[in-house]
């Protein structure tokens, strides 16, 4: 059985839909798999459990030592790499098992120390064994190739041979050792023979890169958390792959550092076949890591006529917006159609929008603080009716130090914020907060 893990920067948590349960007692069963999510966390990797320590292997697993899993409670877990890249503490429940004790115990799992040894030691080994044959290789070249120059091989002329075929050979025409030559060879193989110098798993990822392009689209891409740095500017490519809707290496989590800040991918396509007038636009949704400034609401604490009528809605977003087209570049800036409500008498009107607020939907699924978007009678009847699957992913990058707006009305003179822990708040409308905007490339 495996219980897996995640590992982001040096916080460590419980992997997302693994359910697992744990009993007491048993040993040389239970695996743990740990999952990089960041780029900070490179081989050998070294886990704990309880305070006994095991290395990862090469697919980040390891054996927990049946000495933590001894008895019932809870079982402490966190990880360290290099000199020194530490990790937080989380844990799992280990619960009572049926099993009655009968047997002498076991010796106790082998320490950091001793895996580390065996691994050097292995490897060395096997790094002898392939210079030994390599130079064995290499001996018998060279006197293969001194015989056939002092013309040991030579022989006398043969008779002319029959014409030849127009060059087309099936697999039927070889010969059985032909036939089985061929046989048993991978894909990978031939393509090392080829020349290729990659791992299998780059071999993998090439082929899944340019020969699966059914896998290229917004709703696969939709489906997994990568966080990989795209560089300092989009690259013609990549307006490519987002225009075309493919999104080829485009992937949840990355993000480009544009003058000091990092602009994430927060979701691909998610406003198609929205607005008063549906879109067909392929686009990506983007949402920067820190706030842009600092900015009220309303010059007063009233929430009346709901975010549609405050100050900020009327004004306090343009400096944002033009920090956004200097760093992208206007044109790809995608102006899309959004619902808005105006809080005095329940109505909704649609409008233009090139950068907004988050809601508290799009950043935890659903409305905590802000029961509606608009602030009036009726529900919410924004677009933004999913949680942005940045977030859905790796909920850490919801809090990020600072509090900052989110456009839903929470009361007669407050709106909804994330506070800087993450959590859902809310602020008075007159009060300044961060500016954390959402918007589109495309």
């Amino acid at each position: 059985m495996n219980i897996a893990f995640d590992l982001f920067h040096q916080m460590i948590s419980r992997s997302r839909g693994d359910t697992s349960l744990v009993a007491a007692g048993s040993r040389n069963y239970l695996t743990a798999e740990f999952h990089l999510l960041t780029e900070d966390w490179t081989a050998p990797i070294t886990a704990i459990f309880n305070g006994y320590a095991v290395v990862l292997d090469e697919h980040n697993q390891c054996l927990v030592p049946w000495e933590a899993l001894a008895n019932p409670g809870q079982v402490a877990v966190s990880a360290f790499c290099g000199d020194l890249h530490t990790a937080t503490s989380t844990s799992f429940p280990v619960y009572p098992t049926g099993y009655v004790q009968g047997e002498t115990p076991q010796a106790p799992s082998p320490s950091v120390y001793l895996q580390l040894t065996g691994m050097v030691h292995t490897a060395t080994e096997t790094a002898d064994a392939a210079n030994t044959a390599a130079e064995n290789a290499q001996s018998i070249a060279q006197q293969i190739l001194q015989a056939a120059e002092s013309g040991a091989f030579d022989g006398a002329p043969g008779p002319q041979g029959p014409k030849g075929q127009d060059g087309t050979v099936s697999f039927s025409d070889l010969s059985e050792e032909q036939q089985e030559s061929l046989r048993g060879k991978s894909a990978f193989a031939y393509a090392q023979e080829g020349g290729f110098s990659g791992t299998e798993a780059e071999f993998a990822a090439r082929l899944a890169a340019e020969y699966l392009p059914a896998w290229h689209n917004a709703g696969s891409h939709n489906g997994g958390y990568r966080g990989k740095c795209l560089g300092t500017g989009v690259t013609r490519a990549q307006w490519a792959a987002v225009q075309d809707g493919t999104f080829r290496d485009l992937y949840i989590g990355d993000y480009w550092t544009i003058g000091g800040v990092n602009y994430r991918i927060a979701a691909f396509d998610y406003y198609m076949g929205t607005g008063d007038v549906a879109s067909e636009t392929h686009h990506v949704v983007i949402v920067p890591d820190t706030c842009l400034y600092a900015y009220e609401m309303n010059d007063t604490d009233t929430t009346q006529n709901g975010y549609g009528g405050t100050k900020l809605y009327a004004g306090g977003l343009s400096s944002a917006i033009s920090a956004i087209q200097s760093a992208f570049g206007s044109s790809h800036v995608w102006s899309h159609r959004l619902c808005l409500g105006d809080g005095a008498d329940g109505t909704a009107a649609w409008c233009d929008s090139l950068a907004e607020l988050l809601t508290e939907r799009m950043v935890y699924g659903s409305g905590i603080m802000g029961a509606y978007s608009g602030g009036g009678s009726i529900p919410a009847q924004c677009v933004e009716k999913t949680q942005l699957p940045l977030f859905a992913y790796n909920p850490a990058h919801i809090g990020i130090g600072e509090t900052y707006w989110l456009r839903d009305v929470a009361s007669g003179s407050d709106f909804a914020v994330v506070s800087q822990t993450g959590a859902a708040f809310r602020e008075s409308a007159g009060s300044e907060q961060g500016i954390r905007p959402v918007f589109c490339l495309a």
